[in-house]
């Protein structure tokens, strides 16, 4: 099965202050990382082989994931930076392309076709009819697509392209009156491993896009890039007040990635019922009430806490916890109040 390279160097600054804590695609859907999430689904597609690029807090992801075997995979980690005169880990992101080029040169891990896609956007994607496409059209590169509403085109990439999918050019967050088409980008892609040699060597100290280089470059030469438009899932989880929504949707069974493993079995580490998930090893007060739809993650010791809605708790240990919590996070050390908590 294709290799597949899950971006992960970002500093995920629109999601602080949950990203103090933990690097984004460590951040929890219920009680796993989105990127455990995606590796799950694509491990159910026969994906066994991962590529990850670190640079922001590295050591927090492989110290969760490490190799990948309690999963069932293969991961490879390419980290981007050094450490200091002081041995302190200094991060330097080399762009989504030139974290490409870098793995290539250090692992030699892309020598067929590979797939590339963000390590904390959740999407239903199934690999074997995009690489079909990718193939039988014979470009460098396909681009998974979504049509969203008019009014969201600002917030992306937009494609234009030909009746055959052939992209003509990008729009980098247009305006809404300048959006030539409602296509845009997932971030997901299927790269021949021709299209390394178009990365320059220079990448790996000034870095290098995907989409603002890698394809400027590709299209200005006249190489072919395809779209694969999808109409399926694909949540990105892009700001802090996210960490609710999405968590709220998986509550309510609203995810059908998630929903899918835990009708296969493979993700039921905790009782997720009638929009409430308790952990494993918790203890609250004896009576209790919980209140739709929340959060209790695994080994919460609250013995006080009485009342729960609307809420998320995973607290560290030394984390005071109220009587009664509503509409807020609590997550490690933070407490973060809950914005448009009846949407």
């Amino acid at each position: 099965m294709v290799t597949v390279m899950l971006l992960a160097a970002g500093k995920g600054t629109r999601m602080m202050p949950f990203t103090q804590v933990h690097p984004k695609p460590l951040l929890p859907i219920l009680d796993k990382p989105i990127a455990e999430w995606i590796m799950l689904h694509l491990r159910a597609q026969g994906v066994s082989d991962f590529v990850v690029n670190l640079s922001y807090l590295p050591d927090a992801f492989t110290g969760y994931f490490a190799d990948g075997k309690q999963l069932g995979v293969n991961i490879s980690y390419s980290l981007e930076g050094a450490l200091d005169t002081h041995g302190q880990w200094c991060g330097a992101a080399l762009g989504s392309a030139g974290g490409m080029l870098q793995a290539q040169q250090a692992l030699g891990c892309f020598k067929q076709d590979f797939v590339v896609m963000c390590a904390d956007a959740l999407t239903d994607i199934q690999l074997a009819p995009l690489l079909a496409f990718h193939r039988a059209h014979g470009g460098l590169v396909t681009v998974v697509s979504k049509n969203v509403d008019a009014s969201e085109v600002c917030n992306y990439g937009v494609i234009v392209a030909d009746g055959n999918g052939k992209i003509q050019h990008f729009q980098e967050k247009p305006a809404i009156s300048d959006a030539l088409s409602t296509q845009v980008s997932t971030g997901i892609y299927v790269f021949s491993p021709e299209v390394l040699q178009f990365i320059p060597q220079a990448a790996l100290a000034t870095g290098y896009d995907i989409a603002s280089d890698l394809f400027v470059q590709l299209l200005s030469q006249g190489r072919h890039l395809y779209h694969y438009p999808t109409e399926g899932e694909w949540i990105d989880f892009g700001h802090a007040e996210d960490f609710w929504q999405v968590n709220r949707m998986a509550l309510l069974r609203q995810i059908a990635t998630i929903e899918a493993l835990y009708s296969t079995g493979l993700a039921n580490d905790g009782c997720l019922q009638d929009g409430v998930f308790m952990g494993k090893n918790v203890l609250l007060h004896p009576a209790c009430t919980l209140q739709a739809p929340c959060f209790i993650g695994h080994n919460v010791q609250a013995p006080l806490l009485q009342a729960i809605s609307n809420a998320w708790l995973q607290p560290l240990p030394t984390m005071q916890i109220p009587s009664t919590i509503a509409a807020s996070v609590l997550y490690q050390q933070l407490d973060v109040p809950i914005a448009n908590n009846n949407e």
